[in-house]
């Protein structure tokens, strides 16, 4: 069975959760706990043990998802239905070595599913909700210049990156 492109549901600070639960399993981190502030926007030690390491199957990755309270669906733009763990779908993750490009293509069919979709007349663009608190027509400074803001920013793209050009 086929499944659609897995997204991260647009509500508030889910794009973040996302990105932080990323940024732990690509450092061993844990930035899923750390209250984010401008003395220590960051953590700084690796745990041992991990309290989420990189998943192993499908199953853990939505449960450690679940447990960080990351929201995630299957993006086809009618029901989007909640990704609950039980699909049979496999997982993998991979690290790529600074020392390698990676082009990740996406399957003909999600290209042209979505092309369908935006073909609609009452269809939208969608973008994340941070876009909208972080952009009018140019960068708000008041949303990211100070240390913590510019670690939510960050975890939000990165998490935004991972999901929709790495994953």
């Amino acid at each position: 069975m086929t499944f659609p492109r897995i997204n991260v549901r647009n509500v508030p600070h889910n794009h973040e959760k996302w990105g932080k639960l990323v940024k732990t399993w690509a450092t061993g981190m844990n930035y899923v706990r750390h209250p984010i502030a401008d003395d220590a926007p960051f953590p700084m030690t690796v745990e041992d043990p991990p309290e989420f390491p990189r998943p192993a199957s499908f199953r853990e990755f939505v449960a450690q998802c679940q447990a960080a309270g990351v929201e995630l669906f299957f993006d086809d733009g009618i029901d989007d239905r909640d990704v609950t763990g039980n699909e049979a779908m496999d997982l993998r993750i991979i690290m790529v070595p600074p020392d390698t490009a990676v082009v990740r293509l996406p399957e003909s069919e999600k290209i042209k599913a979505s092309e369908d979709r935006l073909l609609n007349k009452f269809a939208s663009y969608p973008l994340p909700g941070f876009y909208e608190r972080i952009f009018e027509t140019l960068p708000k400074s008041e949303q990211t210049s100070s240390p913590s803001q510019k670690a939510v920013l960050h975890a939000e793209r990165v998490g935004e990156y991972t999901i929709n050009t790495c994953a």
